[in-house]
């Protein structure tokens, strides 16, 4: 027996409108990214890594990506949803860009550099490292990675430097200390 229009047009109805809610609200999502980017991180980052939320919050930090091509903060902030969810590579192109748009982007040049050494690549984290000191991130957080980078390049007499310098911003920093206290004797004979 054959249904009556009425009926099957009501059920092809609901999921269309699912999908236009959707649609809506990626939209309105991405809008709100592309004139307020540092809103992605405030959505991501309460988030579990296996959110349903977080496809959406993706989706529309790379739509605003495309609608504004120009905008550095955009990018940076579009590159902590990539790492969210689990596209560190992704997460590099837009850090690349920012910092290509805005050459001092210090922010860009840290999470760059700590993806690099998280993914092993002491050489690309340490370049993006050293330009983020010279744009003016003289922080210790970034002397302590760079500290480690050194180490683990058996660069002693540099991760021993590194590690100071994050002592002298941050006399607190324990890890520091103890990096450094374990470092082995210097050429004078010596320890830190």
């Amino acid at each position: 027996m054959q249904k009556p229009a009425a009926q099957t047009s009501g059920a092809a109805s609901a999921p269309d409108a699912s999908a236009r809610s959707n649609l809506s609200r990626l939209n309105a999502l991405s809008a709100q990214f592309a004139s307020e980017p540092e809103m992605i991180l405030a959505c991501v980052e309460p988030l579990a890594p296996n959110s349903p939320e977080l496809p959406l919050i993706w989706a529309a930090a790379e739509q605003a990506v495309r609608a504004r091509p120009d905008y550095a903060d955009l990018r940076y902030f579009a590159a902590h949803a990539a790492l969210q969810t689990g596209q560190p590579r992704r997460a590099r192109e837009l850090l690349k860009d920012a910092v290509r748009l805005n050459p001092q982007y210090t922010a860009a040049l840290i999470l760059a550099g700590r993806i690099c050494a998280q993914q092993n690549e002491p050489e690309a984290a340490l370049i993006y490292l050293q330009q983020a000191l010279v744009g003016g991130a003289d922080y210790p957080d970034v002397h302590m990675m760079l500290g480690d980078l050194w180490q683990t390049r058996g660069e002693l007499a540099r991760a021993r430097q590194s590690y100071i310098r994050a002592l002298a911003k941050n006399p607190d920093l324990a890890d520091a200390r103890q990096k450094l206290a374990a470092l082995p004797a210097d050429q004078a004979g010596g320890r830190a």
